[in-house]
C-alpha cells in the first residue's frame, strides 16, 4: 500500500507496478475497467455490479451484508476533503491487528501520531483521483510487522454526492515468517 521510489509501467495490461521494500504494489486505472485478481474475485466482481457503469460504486451502494465473509477482513476509510486526513470508520478484527499502529476503528489516521500516515494518504489519493485499483502481495512494511505477509486490495469509492471519499480495503493473511 506504500509507494517505492523504482517503477515501471506495463501498457498493455493498463497496470504500474511499484517494487516495495518487501513486495510490489499493482495499480489499476479503472478507466480501463475493473481487473482481475485472485482471491479478490468476489469483491471485485461486487464492485462492479454496484458501480452500474460508472468508474467506481458510492459507498452507500453498498449493504454490509454484500461483503459477507470478507467483513473480519476489510477497513473502509473516509478521506476527509482536505485530504490531510482520513477517518477509520471500519476495521475488521482478523485485520485491523496488523495494521493497529495506524489504522483504528473510529479514530481519525492522524491520532496514531505515525510517519506513515502521510504516505498511506497520498497513496489513498492516488487511487482517489485517478481512480485506481490497489493490489498488493508482501510484506508489511511497518515496524515490528515486517514478518507478516500480506494481499491486499484497496478500492476507490465515491460519497452520496459522486466524489471519491472512500478507500475500502481487504486483507488475507498469506503467512507469518518467523
Amino acid at each position: 500500500m506504500l509507494f517505492a521510489t523504482a517503477q515501471k509501467t506495463v501498457q498493455s495490461r493498463h497496470v504500474e507496478v511499484l517494487p516495495r521494500r518487501y513486495g510490489e504494489s499493482h495499480f489499476y486505472d479503472l478507466t480501463h475497467g475493473v481487473p482481475d485478481i485472485s482471491p479478490f474475485g468476489f469483491i471485485l466482481e461486487r464492485f462492479q455490479q454496484k458501480a452500474a457503469g460508472r468508474i467506481m460504486p458510492a459507498w452507500r451502494d453498498f449493504k454490509i451484508q454484500d461483503l459477507v465473509g470478507w467483513h473480519a477482513d476489510m477497513i473502509l476509510i473516509e478521506v476527509l476533503p482536505d485530504q490531510r486526513d482520513g477517518h477509520c470508520r471500519i476495521v475488521g478484527d482478523r485485520i485491523g491487528p496488523h495494521f493497529a499502529q495506524i489504522v483504528r476503528q473510529n479514530r481519525k489516521l492522524s491520532d496514531s501520531g505515525s510517519p506513515m500516515v502521510s504516505k498511506l494518504l497520498q497513496h489513498f489519493d492516488r487511487l482517489l483521483s485517478t481512480p485506481a485499483v490497489a493490489h498488493f502481495n508482501g510484506r508489511i512494511d511497518y515496524e515490528g510487522k515486517d514478518h507478516v505477509s500480506l494481499e491486499m486490495l484497496d478500492l476507490p469509492l465515491a460519497d452520496k454526492n459522486g466524489t471519491p471519499r472512500y478507500v475500502l480495503s481487504f486483507g488475507r493473511k498469506l503467512r507469518t515468517n518467523r
